[in-house]
């Protein structure tokens, strides 16, 4: 059975990226990426690290289509994911920055007129980041455990529904994590407005799976101001996650995506996003869309 894509970590989501204006160094912008693959996009805030006391929390939806794949090897459906989440970033003292994403998923198979759908928490996610340089150049550390809030139910499954128990979708890749990396950004001034660039990479320890990966992401964006005032952001990136060793069961992608927001109140965004998966491996390519409410202090 080829296995879904986790709607978290196998897409674009506009939820961790941040970066200064590099007028104002203390300023930072935060949205996501999936992450997707998802990776992936994860519940790490990139090379920013926020001061101690400062948060960011964020609510949001998001969905994300699959292109038709086979799932029991016999026919080929189309897969949709549904999500609502929750997101929160907060800097600790010396120099350490906690995050944590919840997820709650609807996922179908629909093949022709039928859907096989599966309502459950998803993947979370909680994040240790340790700022190493925050001057013109940020760098950061950050250690990432994807856990999977769900059990494994084929039994059940196959005990109420037989043959068709694997047309039912998980909620999510089913398998722990653990994310090394490092993160490296600086802002930029382009004239009254503000910017960012960073990247970064790592190591996927997975724990279910026989093979680890290698994680990547790369990630440009402008904060328009005017008037005296900041009024959002928007920007490009893109990332993936490749196997250290070729195996056709592990999966692997690459992401490509767009972000945007829009300041609405003192502190508060209305944030959107958009990705597409062009290449997947034991998952699903596909597009995704994102919607969000952010609070930054």
């Amino acid at each position: 059975m080829q296995r879904t894509p986790s709607p978290r970590s196998e897409r674009p989501s506009p939820r961790s990226v941040r970066a200064p204006v590099a007028s104002r160094p203390w300023a930072a912008v935060v949205i996501l990426a999936v992450g997707t693959l998802f990776a992936s996009p994860t519940a790490d805030a990139g090379a920013w690290v926020r001061d101690p006391g400062k948060f960011y929390v964020k609510a949001g939806v998001g969905t994300f289509t699959g292109q038709e794949a086979d799932v029991d090897e016999l026919e080929s459906f189309e897969y949709q994911s549904k999500d609502a989440s929750l997101y929160g970033e907060v800097g600790l003292p010396w120099g350490l920055g906690l995050t944590a994403y919840l997820p709650f998923v609807e996922g179908t198979n629909e093949l022709a007129t039928v859907r096989y759908v599966n309502r459950s928490a998803g993947d979370s996610e909680i994040a240790l980041s340790k700022r190493i340089l925050s001057d013109k150049i940020a760098l950061s550390a950050t250690v990432l455990a994807r856990i999977p809030l769900y059990g494994d139910r084929a039994d059940e499954r196959a005990e109420n529904f037989g043959p068709f128990a694997a047309r039912f979708p998980d909620p999510g890749d089913g398998s722990p994590d653990l994310d090394s990396r490092l993160d490296i950004g600086t802002g930029l001034k382009l004239g009254k407005w503000g910017g960012w660039v960073q990247g970064g990479g790592g190591y996927r320890h997975r724990f279910e799976e026989p093979v680890d990966g290698v994680i990547w992401n790369v990630q440009a964006g402008v904060q328009p101001r005017w008037g005296g005032e900041d009024r959002g952001w928007f920007g490009l990136e893109t990332g993936g996650a490749k196997n250290v060793v070729e195996d056709e069961l592990t999966r692997e992608h690459v992401r490509v995506g767009a972000f945007a927001a829009a300041a609405i109140a003192k502190g508060v965004s209305l944030e959107a996003a958009g990705g597409w998966i062009p290449v997947a491996q034991a998952s699903r390519t596909g597009t995704s869309l994102g919607l969000g409410v952010s609070w930054i202090h």
